[in-house]
């Protein structure tokens, strides 16, 4: 009741001259405040102190958690550092948000060279696996420190594509990385089977990956064609309706063996 409360310490509070030695006495009876001042005696009806759900959950959306906006900053700070920063390893650049039916939230980090975890909140129900961009999320915690008071009341809620967290005044969303993260494994079995081998450097492959990634929309197909004559692979994202690449890059490839 914030909003009556200070109408009431207006309405009780002194004027004129003694007002800043001025007494108001300040008491409580079962669910009601009394404020009795010089000028005025208040009495208010009380409710539950927790503030409402403003923003429940919309179909289709799952509430991971909700606590303070410094507690989630907290857990950020402890584990954030921990991220992998090589885009050539996309699995360790995630921030990894778990939780088993009925245990608490834990989110971790590795870099390969060492696990930071932090357990937040409540034990909860509803399993939660995701994986989050750890640079995105780093980006959103700066964002939330000068938009929200530590002590706000934040819900996190995860939507197919996306986690939004929510305080009162801010909203931010990080993207999500679809089904986790490429099953790596798979991937290398697949490379094995293939009819043509080559090598490409590895730096070179993710930042024209991350460039192509950048330009393309969301959901649209990043095309890889080799041409072992020329020795090349390029990155295409295509335009739309027929119009001309929107980036095309050519990275040289070495030790080409298989079908010309």
């Amino acid at each position: 009741m914030p909003e009556e409360l200070i109408a009431a310490l207006k309405a009780v509070a002194p004027s004129g001259r003694g007002r800043n030695k001025a007494r108001v006495s300040v008491y409580a009876d079962l669910d009601r405040l009394h404020l009795d001042g010089p000028a005025a005696s208040v009495t208010l009806d009380t409710h539950d102190s927790e503030p409402p759900d403003a923003h429940p959950p919309d179909d289709g959306q799952l509430r991971i958690a909700q606590m303070p906006a410094g507690t989630w900053l907290a857990a950020l700070r402890g584990v954030l550092p921990a991220a992998g920063t090589k885009q050539a390893l996309p699995r360790l650049c995630t921030l990894h948000l778990h939780r088993d039916r009925g245990a608490c939230l834990l989110a971790e980090t590795t870099d390969r060279y060492r696990i930071h975890r932090v357990r937040i909140g409540q034990p909860d129900p509803a399993p939660v696996d995701l994986h989050l961009p750890a640079d995105q999320t780093g980006t959103a915690a700066k964002i939330l420190i000068l938009a929200a008071d530590p002590a706000d009341p934040l819900q996190i809620i995860a939507s197919p594509d996306r986690v939004t967290w929510r305080t009162a005044t801010a909203q931010l969303a990080v993207s999500a990385i679809p089904d986790g993260l490429p099953d790596l494994e798979h991937f290398f079995e697949q490379a094995t089977d293939a009819d043509l081998h080559f090598r490409v450097d590895a730096g070179a492959m993710a930042q024209a990956c991350t460039r192509a990634d950048a330009v393309a929309e969301r959901s649209q197909p990043i095309r890889l064609q080799v041409t072992p004559p020329a020795g090349t692979l390029t990155v295409t994202v295509d335009g739309a309706h027929d119009a001309p690449p929107r980036l095309a890059l050519h990275l040289p490839i070495t030790d080409v063996r298989g079908p010309a």
